[in-house]
Parts: C-alpha cells; structure tokens; sequence
C-alpha cells in the first residue's frame, strides 16, 4: 500500500468515527429530551386535574376549549350501555403495555388475575390511552399467564359491558 492510499483509509475511518460519535450525542441528547419532557408531563398532568374545575367553571368556558386542552374528557355521544372496552395488549419490556381505546369515555377500570386464579381483582383505572402493568412476576423463573377484562367509566361510574378476557404470557 502506498502513503496515499493508507492516508485515505484512515480519512474513510476517521470520518466514520466522526459521525457515531454525533450520532452518540445525538441520542444522549435525545434521550435528555425525552426524560425533560417526561417530567414536565407529569407535573402539568397533575396540576391540570387539580385546575380543571376551576377552568370549567369559568363564565368564559365553553365545551369546546375544554375539548383543545384535553380537560373535557366525558364528551360522549353514544349510548354507553351496550358499549364494551376494547383494548391490545403487546409485551414491552419483560410488561404488559395495554393500548386502550377509549371510545368518547373518560377511561377503563382494568381487572386482572395471574396463573390462572380463580376471581379477576381490581388493579387500577387507566384515564389515558395507555397502561404499562409493572407488577413484579410472582415466579421470575417461571412463565405467567396475566389475564385482563375491563369496564368503561364515565364520570367515574362504570358503564357498558365486561371486554372479552385478554391474555398475555410473560
């Protein structure tokens, strides 16, 4: 190999070093980013729920403004009664991640029961789009089955009917 050609070899490789280590930096910052935003979300989330009534009881309010910042979440205009929850459940993480569609309602009440027990016990209710179960496995050796079933809520009362039973193997 000549000077020439080995100069340029090392021009191709520093040049790609060059560029994982922005692309590094670039993910950190990213990543940064992402946990701000993550904090921020679960200060302004608290803070709405909490400033809500008193934005909705606003001479000025109108149902729409409360649609545009996401506080008037009871808006339905359907007849619940014969409404039942639809969901999709996907493995993240070693976690069940739950993607509820909501439907115009305020959210699920989410029931589960583990390795086949016999009664489904409340576990939490989920206002959002979406629901991560981070319940440590009851055997970190062994397979679990987790089922799920859940009830729509309107104004805080449970409305329509049970989803089907939905089961994930973790």
């Amino acid at each position: 190999m000549t000077d020439e050609e080995i100069a340029a070899d090392i021009a191709v490789m520093d040049d790609v070093i060059s560029k994982k280590e922005a692309k590094d930096i670039a993910v950190a910052n990213a990543s940064s980013k992402i946990e701000e935003l993550n904090e921020s979300r679960s200060v302004l989330t608290p803070y709405m729920r909490n400033r809500r009534v008193e934005i909705m009881s606003h001479p000025n309010y109108t149902r729409a403004m409360g649609i545009d910042l996401g506080i008037d979440i009871t808006f339905t205009n359907q007849d619940t009664k014969d409404m039942q929850p639809t969901v999709s459940i996907n493995n993240e993480g070693g976690y069940p991640a739950i993607k509820i569609y909501k439907q115009g309602t305020d959210g699920v009440r989410i029931y589960s029961r583990r390795n086949g027990e016999i009664k489904f016990t409340f576990l939490d209710v989920c206002n959002g789009t979406k629901y991560m179960d981070v319940r440590p496995k009851l055997d970190d050796q062994l397979p679990e089955l987790l089922e799920y079933t859940f009830y729509y809520i309107v104004k805080g009362a449970q409305v329509g009917k049970e989803s089907i039973i939905y089961k994930i193997n973790l």
